[in-house]
């Protein structure tokens, strides 16, 4: 979206190191947040204290959604730097009139909302398989199709190196634990589905949608 990209230029912004808490659940933000640069995660807690990451958003994207919209009175996840993050700070009633005023921006702005809703929606569909192995590809395949690259030496694959996918995130995102997930990638990793080093995952994403369809 170039234009909201200009607008949110015209803003203050403000950095974070990768681990930096930006928002609280239940706190009231204080500006609407463009990402610039990085990626930001957001996430609740389970009744245990344990992270239940939710999803993972990248630059273009605003948040929070909830209160921007006027959907929520706060924050209604954690949101934290996955790396180094870059926001803009727009306030939210000169957001809002400058959508009003655009409306081929609210249309772009809706599309993405919908992007979002797809890729929430195969996350959940990951976490209703019943086995390790076809949750682990359902969110491989979710984690490559939204943040993945082509892969210069193979077509078929993408890679994620713009965050380390670690096996506690990926254990966060499906409900398993971390030791069952370092088993399982291990599996995929001899199997050929992905090649993983310390921050880059490559997931050869035609033979993932092979085995799934199959």
């Amino acid at each position: 979206m170039p234009e909201l990209a200009a607008f949110a230029k015209d803003h203050p912004q403000r950095t974070y190191k990768k681990g930096e808490i930006i928002l609280h659940a239940g706190q009231t933000p204080f500006s609407v947040f463009y990402i610039q640069k990085g990626f930001v995660k957001f996430y609740g807690l389970n009744d245990d204290g344990d992270e239940q990451l939710v999803g993972i958003d990248r630059p273009g994207d605003i948040f929070p959604i909830g209160w921007t919209l006027g959907k929520h009175d706060t924050a209604f996840y954690f949101h934290e730097a996955l790396s180094p993050v870059t926001l803009s700070l727009l306030p939210r009633e000169s957001f809002l009139k400058f959508l009003k005023e655009k409306p081929e921006l609210s249309y772009e702005l809706y599309t993405g909302l919908v992007d979002r809703y797809m890729a929430l929606s195969s996350r959940i569909n990951s976490m209703l398989q019943s086995g390790a192995r076809y949750k682990l590809l359902f969110s491989l395949r979710y984690l490559a199709t939204r943040y993945g690259k082509p892969y210069p030496l193979s077509p078929r694959k993408l890679v994620i190196d713009d965050f380390a996918v670690t096996h506690q995130m990926i254990a966060n995102m499906i409900g398993l634990s971390r030791e069952t997930v370092s088993i399982e990638m291990k599996k995929l990793a001899r199997d050929g589905f992905i090649t993983q080093r310390i921050r880059r995952l490559v997931v050869d994403l035609e033979k993932i949608n092979q085995l799934l369809s199959s």
